[in-house]
């Protein structure tokens, strides 16, 4: 029985994780909106109004030379 290792450790994996209840995470619904306000929100303040730009500074000397 000369199994490809990639496929035994993917049923190996499927095993224990139905064994002990773990089932991957549901993918974000493009049905249900509650998360698209905060994301587009979010998105504009990067790319539109550029809030996370560094700020321009000038920076002085100070008199001790620091």
């Amino acid at each position: 029985m000369n199994q490809n290792p990639i496929k035994a450790h993917v049923r190996i994996s499927l095993v224990v994780s139905l064994a002990l209840g773990i089932c991957p995470a549901p993918a974000q619904s493009p049905h249900e909106a509650s998360w698209q306000k905060e994301t587009e929100a979010r998105l504009q303040a990067i790319y539109t109004r550029g809030e996370f730009r560094p700020q321009k500074f000038q920076p002085t000397w100070l008199p001790d030379s620091s």
